[in-house]
């Protein structure tokens, strides 16, 4: 099983609310769960604009983000996550790509933010 993992800070604004986002790419099937300092928050296919909370709850806190994908497209065999955070002075998005050998193999990405 190939593996991705990335970690940010993320700066908030005391009074906004911070939004996330994850979304899985190229017909593939996908399923993430969301942990806020270890509990759980959410889980599903898509995570399409989660309220996390406002920016001065957050702050100190860590959030984990871990979506399982299996390559289901016999067209690739390229697993896409795309992780997007607004709410901050300065919003992030970023894709992640993982390569499996075989279609019905999966990939993990993981992705972990420290809210400051």
């Amino acid at each position: 099983m190939e593996i991705d993992q990335y970690d940010i800070d993320y700066a908030v604004v005391d009074g906004q609310d911070v939004l996330l986002s994850v979304t899985t790419g190229n017909s593939q099937i996908g399923g993430t769960a969301v942990l806020l300092d270890g509990s759980l928050k959410s889980s599903g296919e898509n995570i399409i604009n989660l309220n996390l909370g406002q920016g001065a709850g957050l702050r100190d806190s860590f959030l984990r983000v871990k979506t399982t994908v299996t390559d289901y497209n016999n067209q690739t065999n390229n697993l896409v996550v795309k992780h997007e955070l607004d709410g901050g002075p300065n919003p992030h998005s970023e894709v992640r790509t993982l390569t499996v050998e075989n279609q019905g193999d999966a990939g993990i990405f993981t992705f972990i933010v420290q809210f400051i």
